[in-house]
């Protein structure tokens, strides 16, 4: 009886042995695979800097190329009794210096590589110089007398115009890309402030001075005019926020309107002696077509 007894507890003995011998040698429990767990955050994370809208800053300088004339000649012209006057044409480098010019902008990024945009500019350029080579010529030879000569040259007011234009900007690289070539397009329209004239004569002719201001009036009415441009430009990215660029290209900017008024009604003093000035109105009709080439740089925040 004992025997069986001994006999039982001894076999049960040997099974729980038996079962936990390849739990003691199956080792430590295995880590858990966190391999997938990070792909997940990763996909979980926010997506690279990113912004669509953006404001910049800038200028830069017009310079004035091409079909550039102010004002258009005017051959010799019977103004009064053996009295002609003729005015030579003008370009807007004989009387303006540089302009300059500072601008906003703000825009939106449409794709990877197309902004659309707009600006408010406003333009300026100094009178620096008094036109030359213009006369009016009093002839008395038919009568055996003199032929007096009076050089006459005038000053312009100076240039100012503001204004707005919306285009589009194309990019040959994506956001992502530090450096990035592109052209641009753009179209709008500007007021150009009204344009007067100051005329100087030469009067030694009659033994009178050689800088007699015979002449202050309107030249040019204030205009709206249309523009249109193309440009090729590089900008460079600071930052995911922070960009700075630089373009140039080509600029066309309607006539300016004349203003007749004052030539018409006013003339020319020459001491005692008075000459009308309406031969000089023609010089200004449909005049100021202008063609220039832009230069900027500027400097730019997205968000």
């Amino acid at each position: 009886m004992t025997t069986n007894v001994f006999s039982k507890y001894f076999l049960v003995a040997i099974l729980s042995a038996a079962g936990t011998v390849p739990a003691v040698f199956a080792g430590p429990e295995p880590m858990a695979d966190r391999s997938k767990d990070k792909e997940v955050q990763m996909m979980q994370q926010a997506p690279v800097c990113d912004p669509r809208w953006y404001f910049s800053i800038g200028g830069g300088a017009d310079f004035n190329v091409g079909d550039t004339s102010i004002n258009k000649k005017v051959d010799a012209f019977a103004v009064a009794f053996f009295t002609n006057g003729f005015i030579k044409e003008h370009s807007y480098d004989d009387v303006y210096d540089t302009g300059w010019r500072i601008q906003g902008e703000a825009g939106y990024a449409l794709t990877e590589h197309l902004e659309i945009f707009g600006l408010f500019k406003y333009a300026h350029a100094d009178a620096v110089n008094r036109t030359s080579g213009s006369a009016v010529v009093t002839d008395f030879s038919f009568f055996g007398g003199p032929t007096f000569v009076f050089p006459i040259g005038s000053e312009f007011e100076d240039y100012d115009s503001w204004g707005g234009e919306l285009g589009f900007r194309f990019y040959f690289l994506p956001r992502a890309a530090h450096w990035r070539p592109y052209l641009a397009v753009a179209g709008g329209v500007s007021h150009v402030d009204a344009i007067g004239i100051t005329t100087f004569a030469d009067l030694s002719d009659l033994g009178g001075p050689r800088d007699q201001r015979v002449f202050n009036g309107a030249f040019f009415d204030e205009t709206w005019i249309g523009s249109g441009s193309a440009t090729l430009g590089l900008e460079y990215n600071v930052t995911c926020h922070w960009t700075v660029g630089v373009n140039g290209g080509i600029r066309y900017e309607s006539k300016l309107s004349d203003d007749d008024r004052d030539l018409s009604r006013q003339g020319f003093r020459f001491g005692s002696t008075f000459v009308p000035t309406n031969f000089a109105t023609p010089s200004n009709n449909d005049s100021g077509d202008r063609w220039t080439v832009p230069v900027t740089g500027y400097v730019k925040f997205r968000f």
